[in-house]
């Protein structure tokens, strides 16, 4: 039997507690890319497989306990209506779904993929009215519900000249927090073919994270959106106030790391700053004017960028990202001045990275935010001779914890790398000048005991399969075997790990792909190789 809009919405609203008990988190996840009648979209059934086993992951239980591919209406209806009784009386409640969309005179409508002939008139019986989906959100009184639409494709249904392209901008009930792909009346990329969309992969990447509370988790993915699509796609959210922070990926205790906060190194000139008092408004009403400050920040407008996020602290002092972001543009700054005016402008930016600290222990980028700066500021105070301290080792630190709570960040794995780099130049002034540096690779199985993997600190201490490492400086061939020309392949690497420089051979790396990788080979004339297949 074929459910009207009418029947479903009054499915919706009369689903009631006593037809199931919700799970504490549940999820419906949707992703439609074969158009029967249109040209098939190539990612948005990856992009839901992904956000489904992501959560799973973290805890939440799946309508069919699966993402569900390619929906015709019939199958839509139905499993919006598992939903409904799913989220009775949840605490979270989430809906996610990949493919196309399209807004009618202001209202947005999910396309299944069995549309065909459409006429506004009959879009209701056709498609799935997202409003519908809130609606059932809404009277299952679940505590929280997101609503997240990577369904602003190019909309191949354009038939009035009431509709628009991509979404219209939506309303959100109490307790709702609506996430888009990108801004309303815009178009977001569906990604590269066989890979995922800029939204969704950003999306799993953060939703990875542990006690990443939701609004920053919004936040981190829509700046992910925009440096991915060099700032074509710029994400939204609408959303009412909720009571209490948000968090979706929960850790069964509070992180070790976030027990203790070190202040500021003295030799920095701040003192640590207590945070400010608590603000009436939920976090994320300032994630307009923390985009719009990154664009600034893009165009080196420094003082603009910083101006952008004052106001947004005005509007809510509790939200950490725009402290973050405002010390982050004083490091910026800094970067471009001499060394006597740029040892000013990062100290202007501490106060405001530390209250960041305080107000957020599990917000990883103002870690690396802070860990950054004290690097500039140790190269500065280099540069006028002034005394450094111990400065450079709680860079480090601050470096460590961003890795720590954020594995999944290449930024933060990279600025760590270059703080050691720092480090081990300023104790051995013949280390080579020219290094390269090769993030995330991984050791592989090391089935033979005589190719060991050695830190140096402690004496043959072993680097365990799967860590990650970074190689730096040239690898070279071992010669020492008496073997001549057979040992041109048993190649060595100077690595990074855990804070200890030593060997790993070659043929344990890794890169992202599964294949063994050795960059920079002794002579440095050769380039780069890969030692895939040998």
């Amino acid at each position: 039997m074929r459910w009207t809009a009418v029947s479903l919405a009054t499915a919706l609203v009369c689903a009631t507690v006593n037809q199931a008990v919700a799970q504490k988190n549940v999820a419906l996840v949707i992703g439609n890319d074969e158009y029967a009648h249109q040209t098939p979209l190539q990612n948005p059934g990856r992009d839901a497989q992904l956000i489904g086993a992501t959560l799973q992951k973290i805890g939440f239980k799946l309508v069919e306990n699966r993402a569900l591919i390619n929906l015709d209406k019939v199958e839509t209806d139905k499993m919006v209506r598992a939903f409904a009784i799913m989220a009775q009386d949840a605490e979270i409640a989430l809906f996610y779904f990949s493919g196309h969309g399209m807004q009618v005179s202001g209202k947005n409508y999910l396309v299944p993929i069995d549309l065909e002939n459409f006429s506004p008139a009959t879009v209701d019986f056709q498609t799935l009215n997202a409003d519908l989906v809130l609606a059932a959100m809404e009277k299952s009184k679940a505590r929280v519900k997101i609503m997240l639409l990577d369904a602003c494709r190019t909309n191949p249904f354009i038939v009035h000249k009431d509709q628009g392209g991509g979404l219209a901008l939506m309303k959100a009930p109490a307790g709702t927090v609506i996430g888009f792909a990108t801004q309303p009346d815009n178009t977001a990329s569906q990604g590269p073919v066989g890979g995922l969309s800029p939204y969704a992969k950003a999306l799993g990447t953060y939703m990875s994270v542990k006690d990443l509370e939701l609004f920053t988790l919004l936040n981190e993915t829509g700046l992910a959106v925009m440096a991915a699509t060099d700032k074509l796609q710029q994400p939204w959210i609408s959303f009412s106030p909720i009571f209490g922070r948000i968090i979706l990926n929960r850790s069964e205790a509070p992180p070790a790391l976030a027990e203790r906060i070190p202040p500021t190194p003295e030799v920095l000139g701040r003192t640590h700053p207590e945070a400010p008092p608590p603000s009436s408004v939920t976090g994320g009403a300032s994630l307009d004017l923390i985009q719009r400050a990154y664009t600034q920040l893009d165009k080196n407008d420094y003082p603009g960028a910083r101006a952008t996020l004052t106001q947004a602290i005005e509007l809510d002092r509790n939200f950490a990202p725009a402290y973050s972001y405002r010390g982050f543009a004083w490091y910026l700054e800094g970067l471009t001045k001499d060394p006597r005016n740029a040892l000013e402008a990062y100290r202007q930016g501490f106060s405001d990275l530390d209250i960041a600290m305080r107000l957020d222990p599990s917000y990883a980028p103002v870690r690396r935010h802070r860990g950054n700066t004290i690097v500039a500021m140790y190269k500065a105070r280099r540069a006028l001779g002034q005394p450094t301290n111990d400065i450079l080792d709680r860079a480090i630190d601050d470096l460590k914890v961003a890795v720590k709570l954020d594995p999944t960040s290449k930024t933060n794995a990279n600025a760590l790398g270059e703080a050691y780099l720092v480090k081990w130049n300023q104790r051995d002034a013949q280390v080579h000048i020219q290094v390269q540096v090769i993030e995330d690779l991984q050791l592989r199985e090391q089935p033979d005991p005589r190719a060991r993997n050695i830190l140096g600190a402690p004496p043959n201490d072993k680097m365990p399969k799967g860590s990650q490492v970074a190689v730096i400086d040239f690898c070279r061939p071992w010669m020492g075997s008496g073997r001549g020309a057979q040992d041109a392949d048993n190649i060595w690497c100077p690595v990074l790990y855990e804070g200890h420089r030593g060997w790993a051979n070659a043929y344990y790396l890794a890169d992202d792909h599964g294949e063994r990788v050795a960059c920079v080979m002794y002579p440095a004339a050769r380039g780069c190789a890969s030692t895939a297949g040998r």
